[in-house]
């Protein structure tokens, strides 16, 4: 990750370009999007977005398409990260209809695969493994397997979503072995997790902290701490699914500190909703129902749906826990109504089974 350092000396450069008389546009626009890049690795969207739109307009102002490309890929991943998944699905199909035009293989094999991910928060999966196979398709002809690894392991997160666990753990391997062969450090933290989370959702914990701890080894070996966070937060599922809550707590406290100081308000909806399904599990509703409100303030001002729905959700099993039946029901049909909208037909199926429920509970 970019050190503030570097981002600074960047900051530096660009000043330079700037003061040249006349301005090097070219070059401006280059940096910015560089700049831009850095800015999202380190978690700082609205900046990131800024440096990428500034970016955008000089190179659609030069006529340079490839670029302009660029810069569309890099602003979908910004709106994809931060939920706002129609303006991340438009920035990439114009990065799409800009390389099919010229052609650029390896980028189409990039943004189909960004779309692919637009379409799977979204729990649209038949769309999502339709633009990821096209993926698949380029990178295997151009016998790109850097990126084949990252398409078999998102193959794989397709399948663990619908619950087909030997073929997602089949996909995922073929991106271990590409991975283990290139040495790539960072993608294998990532292939471990992801075999970590095929290995929780089959209830073999030990296996499932087995590999997530050589995740962990790589990301705090590399330094990497968005990734320690996540891995921080898995590790913290895996001990509440033991039901051992205080080392729970402990972990995930430890993905907080991380996503706290990197201002990472993505990753920090999921924290507070994680932590107080912690307190619910003790019992401790008020606690509970606190921290989730926490959530519901950060994926509100996000406008980050597909992460409403889940504390919505969440709150409303706690309204049900005190026995608050209309306030329970008034939630979850919040849920309910994002999941109809984004066709999240296993969301559905769940918050739909928790509405019966409070039917029942009426009866008695």
């Amino acid at each position: 990750m970019t050190s503030t350092s570097e981002l600074n000396e960047k900051f530096a450069q660009l000043a330079v370009y700037r003061a040249k008389t006349p301005p090097d546009d070219k070059a401006i626009a280059d940096l910015l999007l560089d700049i831009g890049l850095a800015q999202f690795r380190r978690r700082d969207l609205q900046d990131a977005l800024t440096s990428s739109n500034e970016a955008l307009e000089i190179f659609k102002r030069l006529n340079l398409q490839n670029r302009s490309a660029a810069a569309h890929r890099l602003i979908g991943r910004i709106f994809d990260t931060t939920g706002q998944l129609d303006a991340a699905e438009q920035h990439v199909k114009d990065s799409i209809e800009i390389d099919e035009r010229l052609h650029n293989e390896p980028a189409l094999a990039t943004d189909y695969n960004n779309l692919s991910q637009i379409y799977q928060s979204r729990r649209q999966l038949d769309e999502a493994e339709h633009w990821l196979r096209k993926a698949i398709e380029i990178d295997e002809r151009l016998r790109d397997e850097p990126n084949l690894a990252i398409d078999y392991n998102n193959l794989s997160q397709i399948y663990q979503s619908r619950g087909q666990l030997d073929e997602a753990e089949r996909w995922l391997r073929k991106a271990i072995d590409i991975d283990e062969r290139l040495r790539d450090e960072p993608n294998l933290a990532i292939d471990y997790n992801n075999l970590s989370l095929i290995y929780k959702s089959r209830g073999q914990l030990d296996e499932a902290e087995r590999w997530l701890r050589k995740a962990i080894d790589i990301d705090e070996r590399l330094r990497d701490e968005p990734k320690l966070a996540i891995r921080y937060n898995n590790l913290s599922q895996i001990y509440q699914s033991r039901g051992q809550l205080d080392d729970a707590e402990r972990w995930l406290r430890k993905a907080i500190d991380i996503d706290e100081r990197l201002r990472d308000e993505p990753k920090l909806a999921i924290d507070y909703n994680n932590l107080s399904q912690i307190y619910k599990s003790r019992g401790q509703l008020d606690e509970a129902e606190r921290w989730l409100r926490k959530a519901i303030e950060i994926a509100e001002r996000l406008r980050d749906e597909p992460k409403l729905a889940i504390p919505y959700n969440n709150l409303s099993q706690i309204y049900k826990s005190r026995g608050q039946l209309d306030d329970a029901e008034r939630w979850l049909r919040k849920a309910i109504e994002i999941a109809e909208r984004l066709r999240d037909e296993p969301g559905l199926a769940t918050y739909k089974s928790h509405l019966r429920q409070i039917a029942a509970e009426r009866t008695k």
